[in-house]
């Protein structure tokens, strides 16, 4: 995968933007994609997105284009 292209985590139009700290149990979501936590690794964000129900999608960070 090319360096302008990350994965996202996306689930009912909102996408992941960060997960909880110890001390607090809030997940947050944004209906926009930049906001979007970006992975690197296709492994982690598929961890991640089986925890929340969601799909993992790529995001060309060049072109704003979700696929």
């Amino acid at each position: 995968m090319d360096s302008t292209k990350k994965y996202v985590i996306r689930r009912d139009g909102e996408y992941l933007v960060s997960l909880p700290y110890e001390d607090t149990l809030c997940v947050r979501w944004s209906v926009y994609r930049f906001d979007a936590y970006k992975f690197w690794r296709y492994s982690t964000a598929r961890r991640v997105a089986d925890l929340f129900n969601a799909g993992v999608y790529v995001l060309d960070t060049l072109t704003g284009v979700v696929s």
